[in-house]
């Protein structure tokens, strides 16, 4: 898996740039700040991991949003039960879940 990209977000010229870290040029610019943001959180999501570090006017660091890579799709039934006994809280979740289900229906039938 390659290795996870930073975004900056920066003010220019009355501007907002999107640059990949230790890039010359910027890969996007915009009027508006929340568009360059958009714009630099896209690039990180499609890559599948990393940053976007986001600038204030006067250069200095306001924000950095963390992208984790997603899990690969489930192709079995055996994988999904994987994933879900190896997150406890998605457990859990799940459990609830189907509680909840079952006392929904318990009346019905």
């Amino acid at each position: 898996m390659p290795s996870a990209s930073v975004y900056h977000v920066v003010p220019r010229d009355g501007e907002w740039a999107v640059k990949l870290e230790g890039a010359e040029r910027a890969s996007r610019v915009t009027p508006e700040r929340d568009d360059a943001v958009d714009a630099a959180s896209g690039f990180v999501r499609s890559l599948g991991a990393g940053r976007v570090v986001v600038h204030r006017d006067d250069g200095t660091i306001e924000t950095v949003h963390t992208y984790d890579s997603l899990p690969a799709p489930i192709e079995s039934g055996r994988d999904w039960l994987d994933v879900v006994l190896s997150k406890p809280a998605l457990a859990l979740a799940g459990g609830v879940f189907l509680i909840a289900i079952g006392y929904s229906l318990r009346d019905r039938f």
